[in-house]
C-alpha cells in the first residue's frame, strides 16, 4: 500500500533534505509544495496522507493554510512545524485540528515517528 506525505514549506533546502530522508522508505511518496497557495490548490483532490506544514511562510502562515483544508483533517493528519517552541501556538494549532507540533530542526527519528502516528490515524 502506497503512503503519502505532503510537505508544505517555502525552504527548498528543507524540501530537498526531507525528500532524501523520506525517499529511503520505499512505500512512501513525498509530495512537496513551496507554499500554502500551491497546496490549497490541490488539497481537496489528494489521496489520504500525512501533512507536514511549516508555520512561518511568506503569504499565508501554516495556521492560515490549516484553516483552508480543515474539512479534510480526518484524511490529512497534520504536523505543524515551527522554528521555535511556542506553547500558545501549539495550543492554537491543536485546537484548529493539527495532530501535533514539531520544532525544527526535527531529528529524523522524531519526524519518522510522528509520520508513523499520522499514518496510524489513517488506518484506524
Amino acid at each position: 500500500m502506497q503512503r503519502h506525505v505532503y510537505l508544505i514549506d517555502d525552504d527548498p533546502i528543507l524540501r530537498d533534505s526531507m525528500a532524501l530522508l523520506l525517499g529511503l522508505m520505499p512505500d512512501l511518496t513525498l509530495h512537496a509544495y513551496d507554499g500554502g497557495a500551491a497546496w490549497l490548490a490541490v488539497a481537496d483532490g489528494v489521496p489520504p496522507g500525512v501533512v507536514l506544514l511549516d508555520q512561518q511562510m511568506p503569504g499565508q502562515t501554516g495556521m492560515e493554510v490549516l484553516a483552508g483544508y480543515a474539512g479534510r483533517l480526518a484524511m490529512l493528519p497534520t504536523l505543524l512545524m515551527t522554528g521555535s517552541a511556542d506553547r500558545g501556538l501549539e495550543q492554537r494549532a491543536l485546537a484548529a485540528g493539527a495532530m501535533e507540533m514539531l520544532v525544527k530542526p526535527v531529528p529524523p527519528e522524531q519526524l519518522l515517528a510522528a509520520i508513523g502516528r499520522g499514518m496510524a490515524r489513517l488506518t484506524g
